[in-house]
């Protein structure tokens, strides 16, 4: 199945981008069109095909060019299939630090968690192509195409887009009336009940935002790390909702005929603090791409329903019903009194 995903790309590398369109380095590609994107589509001139590598989880090469792009957003298969087509990634030893994200942190648990941190990206990062933000690698990892890389210039910046080949999973046998809902949040980033009331958690990130007082504080002397202290949290944020959402995925595929997911609106009607970390922990892209064709290529029906409709999709019969007032744990939809699953709090 071949997968595009658009990553974004930081407006530090706009004058970057700016350059190489003037070199005639990136050529504009009028007729074409992709997926979730609207803006005007370059494509590297030819001579640049086979120069195109991930430098790191924060860096992308077109050439000699290095641009500032979140390489580390995609899912797992994905991003293991890019590191391997990337000989030259440098990264740091970070996944020790991702564990401890899935557990709520009290005040001395986040000073320890920042000054490791700190820490590891004093010591200068290395060239390693083992996929650490992925504690379980992927058996199969996703085949990187360089030469359909394409970057697009939408009215909100620039993103890359990264075309991939991923393998066809193997035959399942679909379970009859198997119906999953996923309801969306942050305290827990989703919950997924199954047929009977089975629950499966994906646990809820630890929201840490590093301040300016922090990075005086953990890297008095070495202010050329303050940025990229600030983004690689971020970061590894996003790499330990993955893996949560990886393994929750996982465990749908293996048995479910229907998924039903929220339909959320990211607009300005929505919480702001939702947004953001919808966008920094990947929530949105999960919803909008991952989820939908990981599902198609299992050949699993899904349905998007309004978010208020999520705890009135019956997890037997998959349709939509009244909710008790009584007891949120007993849905009646027409074929009797149906246990499901109670709201999760956001």
């Amino acid at each position: 199945m071949h997968i595009t995903y658009n990553l974004r790309i930081l407006r530090d590398a706009d004058s970057a981008l700016s350059t190489l369109i003037n070199r005639g380095d990136l050529l504009p590609c009028p007729t074409e069109k992709i997926h979730g994107a609207n803006g005007t589509i370059y494509r590297p001139k030819p001579e640049l095909q086979d120069r195109l590598t991930a430098r790191s989880d924060l860096h992308f090469a077109i050439g000699e060019t290095i641009i500032d792009c979140q390489t580390y957003a995609l899912p797992p298969e994905e991003y293991a299939g890019l590191l391997l087509k990337s000989p030259g990634f440098r990264q740091h030893k970070l996944a020790h630090l991702l564990p401890p994200l899935t557990t709520r942190m009290d005040s001395n648990a986040r000073e320890k968690w920042l000054s490791n941190l700190a820490e590891t990206l004093q010591v200068p990062a290395q060239i390693d192509n083992e996929a650490h933000l992925l504690p379980t690698r992927p058996s199969h990892a996703a085949t990187w195409l360089p030469g359909n890389t394409r970057l697009i210039k939408s009215p909100t910046g620039w993103f890359l887009c990264l075309a991939f080949e991923v393998p066809p999973p193997p035959v399942r046998y679909h379970i009859k009336q198997a119906v999953v809902g996923i309801d969306i949040g942050l305290r827990t980033l989703a919950v997924a009940v199954h047929k009977e009331s089975l629950q499966h958690h994906a646990a809820g990130i630890t929201d840490l935002q590093v301040t300016q007082s922090d990075l005086k504080r953990y890297l008095p002397n070495r202010p050329d790390l303050w940025q990229g202290m600030q983004r690689t949290c971020v970061m590894l944020q996003h790499a330990a909702a993955r893996e949560e959402l990886a393994r929750m995925l996982d465990l749908i595929i293996s048995g479910a005929s229907l998924v039903g997911y929220e339909k959320l609106n990211f607009g300005a009607a929505m919480c702001p603090l939702f947004t953001r970390r919808a966008r920094e922990l990947g929530l949105r892209d999960f919803l909008k791409v991952w989820l939908p064709r990981r599902l198609q290529m299992h050949q699993i029906e899904y349905v998007e329903v309004p978010s208020d409709l999520t705890s009135r999709l019956c997890n037997v019969t998959g349709r939509i019903g009244q909710r008790s007032k009584i007891d949120v744990g007993i849905l009646v939809n027409g074929n009797g009194e149906v246990e499901c699953s109670p709201e999760t709090g956001r």
